[in-house]
């Protein structure tokens, strides 16, 4: 399997995915019937079905917009498979809950320590664009236990 991003390296997380250039890289590969997966600013369920429709790649992958946002493979497969283009984002609640139960998952094979701290990348995105977000992020970052992290996003 090939997977192409439509950035450069110099580009790195700036400008957009080339995904003409992707289209051309797929159409290389088809007499090799390798299967060619395109990736690339796929960041809801209509980006997905664009960077299919424009590339003719098999699949896609998704990158950064899951982090904090495991949601949105349940919103691809609505918009791709099930015609359905009305995704009903996670409520606070959710994202908090899925957020503890990720760092309870990472707690089971790091140290808690540890855990919390390569944690604290993932826990930024999770609270991204709720009400106080911003002091959200300040004191879970500043999160040493997962005591601290539960008390921090439910004492509201």
């Amino acid at each position: 399997m090939i997977c192409v991003h439509g950035r450069t390296a110099k580009q790195m997380y700036h400008g957009k995915a080339d995904r003409e250039k992707i289209a051309l890289m797929c159409e290389a590969t088809r007499e090799y019937g390798i299967p060619f997966f395109a990736n690339g600013d796929i960041d809801s369920g209509e980006s997905a079905r664009e960077m299919l429709e424009i590339t003719g790649a098999d699949g896609i992958m998704v990158g950064r917009a899951a982090t904090g946002n495991p949601w949105i493979f349940r919103e691809i497969v609505n918009y791709l498979w099930e015609n359905d283009q009305n995704f009903t984002p996670p409520t606070d609640e959710e994202r908090k809950l899925m957020l503890m139960r990720e760092i309870e998952g990472t707690c089971t094979w790091l140290p808690e320590d540890v855990a919390i701290r390569e944690a604290r990348a993932v826990m930024t995105s999770y609270v991204k664009g709720m009400r106080g977000a911003s002091e959200l992020k300040v004191k879970l970052v500043g999160a040493k236990t997962l005591e601290e992290v539960r008390e921090i996003l439910f004492s509201n």
